[in-house]
């Protein structure tokens, strides 16, 4: 993992500033899209198989054989033929429902390598035109002026990513996590020091302005450092959030370094080819 423009260590964890901002956040009505229909054309096979192509090659009539009295013998006194043509059918129907990733980079990590940007690679060639989307969103509300400013971005990205029927949303978050509390950072202040904000506070703030809307239902991946899932503290904040986040699943790691290049084996086969179809 790169490291930031500050002072963080080479992973996801490190000391920060802890900051503390109220903000009443509300559970909005979560919109359930259509699902799409995707036609994928299929050939046709033509007949391979006719006896006038097995002679001089091998007999059908041994593909089962009977041993008694240590002798094998054929099960079927003849050979076994598949006449006429074999067919498939010409369209076929794989229902691609509408996925979107978005991963919110906190400002300062490199996004080079993202697990997000592998996932979307996996997953493009199941997908026609606009029933994928995948985002890169780098946040910082370190201070009360960079959180107005954040929120009017997230009202923005909201307002366009409810009006799309998207039914399966995958978001990573990439942060550093402070090593003696578990909070998460939230960006830089005016000094250009690292803030971190506590986890129940870091997320109602960074899903602001609608996005809780998009959080609902959706899996989460919490890319950062140990110290959030290992610190009671930490972590019973972030079950807080979940609460009222309502995601339908939460994934986060307890390694004490975290390196986002190990978790692509684990994307792989947590949404192995095929399983948004």
């Amino acid at each position: 993992m790169a490291r930031t423009v500050q002072n963080a260590e080479k992973s996801t964890s490190g000391h920060a500033t802890r900051i503390c901002k109220a903000k009443d956040a509300r559970t909005r009505q979560h919109k359930v899209p259509s699902r799409i229909t995707r036609r994928v054309p299929q050939s046709m096979y033509k007949p391979l198989v006719t006896p006038s192509n097995l002679q001089g090659h091998w007999s059908t009539n041994k593909g089962f054989m009977r041993v008694a009295g240590g002798a094998s013998d054929p099960v079927f006194p003849e050979g076994v033929y598949v006449e006429g043509v074999c067919e498939r059918a010409l369209n076929s129907q794989v229902c691609a429902e509408p996925v979107i990733v978005l991963h919110f980079v906190c400002s300062g990590l490199s996004p080079l390598g993202s697990p997000a940007k592998l996932l979307e690679v996996v997953l493009e060639e199941y997908h026609a035109d606009g029933t994928l989307q995948c985002e890169q969103i780098v946040f910082d509300f370190g201070t009360q002026k960079k959180f107005v400013r954040w929120s009017a971005t997230a009202n923005k990205l909201a307002k366009s990513l409810i009006s799309s029927p998207f039914t399966r949303k995958v978001l990573f978050i990439s942060t550093h996590s402070d090593i003696e509390r578990g909070d998460l950072f939230a960006g830089q202040g005016d000094d250009g020091t690292d803030q971190a904000m506590e986890v129940t506070t870091f997320m109602t703030h960074l899903f602001t302005g609608g996005l809780e809307d998009v959080v609902f239902n959706a899996t989460l991946f919490l890319l950062t450092c140990g110290p959030m899932v290992w610190i009671t503290e930490s972590f019973m904040a972030m079950k807080d959030a979940v609460k009222f986040l309502k995601p339908e699943f939460v994934v986060a790691f307890d390694a004490s370094n975290f390196i986002s290049t190990v978790l692509k084996t684990f994307l792989l086969n947590y949404f192995p080819p095929g399983s948004f179809t």
